[in-house]
């Protein structure tokens, strides 16, 4: 008979556990565990993920965001909003909010204005940022289902235009490239060619004038084109290399 309640309240416990999910706030979708969401602007609200933890259970939830890795980033000017706590910048393997976690109450979600947001270019390169959304037990034990999902900075779409280059006194004859790129500068400058993966490919510095830059060495495919000025002027335009 004691066995026999142990059991009962065993299956007790696992059926009024809170269940987690979590949904987007713009569109009311639900982001699903091992979800990747691409974002392909710095500008806000574009590039804000705001969000939704939703307690399908019978009892209060505990939870917390712990931002478990990044590509090609830091957790600099990556602004994260949940519960009291609202950061502009976060670091890897912490939890979120650091003053405790965010209580769900049953059938209940969160509050408003929670929510991701990236205002970080780096070097032009694709961005991953990794995020748990997890519960815990009194004792801050994990407990329950988590969701993984991956905030996606992808800039190949949203890289600056000509125009952008030439407000710095820089003009490519194109930016489809056979073997040359050709490039003509108002003063010196340095550029810095990285492909879709952040790796610098290609470094050097031009002096003012028209100069071509051997990209025979290049594999086909799509670079990000980095132009500094030796005042400190930046821009950023797409190379496609044939």
């Amino acid at each position: 008979m004691k066995k026999l309640s142990i059991i009962l309240l065993l299956i007790l416990a696992i059926n009024t556990q809170a269940q987690m999910t979590v949904t987007r706030k713009q569109t009311g979708a639900q982001i699903v565990d091992g979800q990747i969401l691409i974002f392909n602007s710095i500008a806000n609200p574009a590039a804000s993920l705001d969000f939704y933890v939703n307690n399908s259970g019978a009892s209060p939830m505990r939870t917390k965001i712990r931002f478990v890795s990044a590509v090609n980033a830091d957790g600099t000017g990556m602004e994260l909003c949940f519960g009291d706590q609202c950061l502009a910048s976060i670091i890897i393997s912490d939890s979120y909010p650091e003053s405790g976690p965010v209580i769900i109450p049953p059938m209940g979600r969160n509050g408003e204005f929670d929510h991701f947001y990236n205002a970080h270019t780096g070097n032009g390169a694709l961005q991953d940022y990794v995020f748990k959304f997890y519960q815990i037990d009194l004792s801050g034990n994990e407990i329950g289902n988590s969701i993984t999902i991956t905030y996606r900075y992808q800039p190949v779409m949203a890289t600056e235009s000509f125009e952008a280059l030439e407000n710095i006194g820089v003009q490519l004859k194109s930016n489809i490239v056979d073997n040359l790129l050709n490039i003509t500068a108002k003063a010196d400058v340095e550029i810095n060619l990285f492909d879709i993966n952040g790796r610098n490919v290609l470094s050097t510095k031009l002096n003012s004038g028209d100069s071509s830059v051997d990209g025979s060495m290049l594999n086909s495919g799509i670079y990000i084109l980095n132009v500094t000025t030796e005042t400190g002027l930046k821009a950023t335009t797409k190379i496609v290399k044939k």
